[in-house]
């Protein structure tokens, strides 16, 4: 995955980041995937190029689902720390 800037990200999957700060930077991650999709779609609308909307939008949803699973995987912790 390459950020706007270009440089190289690499995204871990979620194993090893299950504590908090693993949680953590995986809101970031994707709400910075998030960001990057919306800036993508709009330079994609300003220079009438379909494909970068389109990719921006692809970009948007799947931050979105993650940030979903975010949500749940928080949402089940604190049942779980309830119940312990």
């Amino acid at each position: 995955m390459r950020s706007s800037a270009g440089a190289s990200v690499v995204c871990r999957g979620g194993a090893g980041l299950d504590g908090p700060a693993g949680s953590f930077e995986d809101k970031v991650r994707h709400k910075a995937q998030e960001a990057e999709g919306a800036a993508k779609e709009k330079y994609g609308d300003i220079t009438d190029d379909e494909r970068l909307q389109a990719e921006g939008q692809a970009e948007q949803d799947t931050a979105n689902l993650k940030q979903a699973g975010d949500k749940a995987r928080g949402a089940a912790r604190k049942i779980k720390d309830a119940l312990s």
